[in-house]
């Protein structure tokens, strides 16, 4: 099974309800696959979760495809107890969870393994989302509502409201702040030159909803 990364505020926005959407940055970049893509508006279609040819020929695919299962990384400790393993995460919660064989022959009683969130196996996972369509498009054709789609809220008197300290500001701003706003805030904390908001890469914008770890039952 295949993991997905996202930031600790937005694993608590899937979490709530408030995230069905993320955006991807496609690697390598149309323009870049190929001369052909002096124009690539008229060099490609989009289908789905590829690019393609105009002959029919797909260029690449999304990473993540419809109706996939795909499990949240995220920083966790598995301990052993008596008579089961333990996943601790960082938000100080805990699940019982069923290690492989390969896993229990390297640990002894009372030890403590821990994964980043880049590491972490699918079997310590507590979240999984659903992917339910994929669409390829240019990171600057996200709407407002896609914006809150993507589990951006809004925050007063700040400058920047996603960054980690926000900077009060003390003049009113031009116009009131959006939900596209503080999606772009958080696109440039992450993705940085040639993958920044005023780029436009091409992006896979994945739509999913949330399952439940036992049931697998959608949220």
């Amino acid at each position: 099974m295949k993991g997905i990364l996202f930031k600790p505020d937005m694993i608590k926005a899937i979490v709530e309800g408030r995230k069905t959407q993320t955006r991807r940055v496609i690697k390598p970049q149309p323009e870049k696959l190929g001369d052909i893509y002096e124009d690539a508006s008229l060099c490609y279609r989009r289908e789905g979760a590829a690019l393609i040819w105009q002959d029919g020929f797909a260029i690449t695919k999304s990473r993540y495809q419809p109706s996939e299962t795909v499990y949240i990384k995220e920083a966790v400790a598995i301990e052993e107890g008596y008579t089961d393993y333990f996943a601790f995460f960082e938000d100080t919660t805990s699940i019982f969870v069923h290690p492989p064989e390969s896993f229990i022959s390297k640990h002894f009683l009372d030890r403590m393994a821990k994964y980043t969130a880049r590491t972490m196996p699918a079997w310590a996972a507590r979240y999984f989302i659903k992917i339910k369509d994929v669409r390829a498009e240019r990171l600057q054709e996200i709407t407002e509502e896609d914006a809150i789609k993507e589990g951006c809220q809004l925050i007063a008197r700040t400058i920047q409201p996603f960054e980690l300290k926000p900077k009060p500001h003390f003049t009113a701003p031009e116009r009131p702040f959006t939900h596209l706003d503080h999606f772009i805030g958080i696109w440039d904390s992450i993705n940085k030159p040639p993958y920044d908001w005023n780029s436009n890469p091409y992006v896979w914008k994945y739509s999913f909803v949330k399952f439940d770890k036992l049931t697998l039952t959608a949220k």
